[in-house]
């Protein structure tokens, strides 16, 4: 090791990266790696130092190929590891663009033997948990049981999501058929918050004494009264009784809720995307496009912030441990556990605080 430094004249010295299976893109790092370390590992084996075979121009090929394969998917999963954007509604786009990208391997002529081999593997493997991405399969394939008993396809959260965000509201990768039958999920729990928000409405109504005026009894016909009409009149007053006050309000108000969610979603799925990235080069926050037009869609943008605020992966509480890990060493083993709750805590709050505070 000491010689492959000693070659290093420029920049940082660096070691070769070993594959670890439990570690997340570590095979595109090794070739990546050795890619940038083939000059020094060329010229300490034309001296004659080193005690090892180098690749071959075929095996280096390979190396290439298959570091070129890998980038995409070390791009996509790096972007799906933060926590400060949102990242939910990017996994169906990604694992679209997952399964076109190994397509496109296989059927490149430019793409070896072996690059094709590997991506039939992978297209394989990202068929059998995600789906094969097929028309009218997408919104309802996690319905689906597949291996280990875990749902197949993409989750619903994660579509509506890919829906809810106004960067991309699920142009690209769906087809109408699945559209359709995703923005009707998107409809249904609409519809919950806006019922939700009524019968809250009516409870605060009741408490405050402003529940309306209750109908008088229904007066019943005298029997010195009847006449050719008395069936009639009996009809009259079953239908009184069937349909209370109570009940024609619920009636009425289901259908103002109907037309109004139909007429928000009709709005929202008219409204044009925005752009990816602002003119400065940053990702646009869809949370932002959210709060700014809130009064716009009032059922939408609630259900849009239950759902954006998902993490797409575990890797957020996965970097709570490690600093976990890292503040509760062997030497600090007597810190009471209030300190070191306090510590965590402060390691990701206080950059936060200084990034918000540098955005004002």
């Amino acid at each position: 090791m000491k010689k492959l430094h000693s070659k290093q004249v420029q920049g940082r010295e660096l070691n070769p990266i070993q594959d670890v299976t439990t570690r997340w893109w570590s095979t595109y790092s090794m070739c990546e790696r050795l890619i940038r370390l083939r000059p020094y590992l060329s010229l300490l084996e034309n001296e004659g130092e080193v005690n090892f075979t180098n690749l071959s121009n075929s095996q280096w090929i390979i190396v290439e190929d298959l570091a070129a394969l890998l980038k995409p998917f070390m791009i996509l999963q790096k972007m799906l590891e933060g926590h400060a954007y949102v990242t939910i509604s990017l996994v169906p786009y990604m694992i679209y663009k997952m399964r076109k990208g190994l397509v496109e391997a296989i059927n490149s002529e430019a793409s070896s033997e072996y690059v094709k081999t590997i991506s039939n593997v992978m297209l394989n493997a990202v068929n059998k948990h995600f789906g094969n991405g097929a028309a009218g399969t997408v919104a309802f394939e996690n319905a689906i049981e597949g291996e280990r008993r875990r749902p197949k396809g993409v989750s619903m959260l994660a579509l509506m999501a890919s829906f809810l965000d106004p960067r991309m509201k699920g142009g690209v990768g769906f087809s109408p058929a699945d559209q359709d039958a995703i923005y009707q999920i998107i409809r249904d729990e609409m519809r919950l918050i806006a019922v939700d928000g009524a019968a809250f409405e009516d409870e605060v109504a009741e408490r405050n004494g402003m529940q309306g005026v209750k109908q008088a009894p229904i007066r019943q016909h005298n029997l010195d009264d009847a006449d050719i009409f008395d069936e009639i009149n009996q009809h009259f007053l079953d239908q009184q009784q069937l349909r209370t006050p109570e009940q024609e309000d619920r009636n009425i108000r289901g259908d103002l809720i109907d037309e109004l969610i139909d007429a928000e979603l009709t709005l929202y799925r008219q409204e044009a995307p925005i752009a990816m990235k602002d003119n400065s080069g940053n990702y646009n926050n869809p949370l932002s496009w959210w709060s700014q037009n809130g009064r716009r869609f009032q059922h939408l943008s609630v259900l849009a912030s239950r759902i954006l605020c998902v993490p797409a992966t575990s890797a957020p509480s996965e970097r709570v441990f490690s600093t976990a890990g890292l503040t509760i060493s062997k030497d600090r083993a007597r810190l009471p556990s209030q300190t070191a709750n306090e510590l965590i805590f402060l390691h990701d709050v206080l950059p936060a605080i200084a990034k918000f505070e540098g955005a004002q």
